[in-house]
């Protein structure tokens, strides 16, 4: 479950009215709120093609990550 959008708006808002009045960085800012939402898409086929690199599935690297914390 995630914070609607317009809480998430509203919230660095008073971080930043808060931030004033205390003379500390805001927790929440406009641009943490807008990369938060913001849909962001990458291309690997580059790093593919130059060097061979491949990557792992996702559920390799979970296995992978939770048997190196039992050992």
């Amino acid at each position: 479950m995630s914070t609607p959008r317009f809480l998430a708006e509203i919230a660095w808002r008073i971080s930043v009215i808060v931030s004033r009045l205390t003379g500390k960085k805001p927790i929440l800012t406009k641009e943490s709120v807008s990369n938060a939402y913001a849909f962001m898409t990458y291309d690997s086929s580059k790093i593919k093609e130059r060097i061979g690199f491949e990557f792992r599935d996702s559920d390799d690297t979970i296995e992978n990550a939770i048997a190196g914390r039992l050992d």
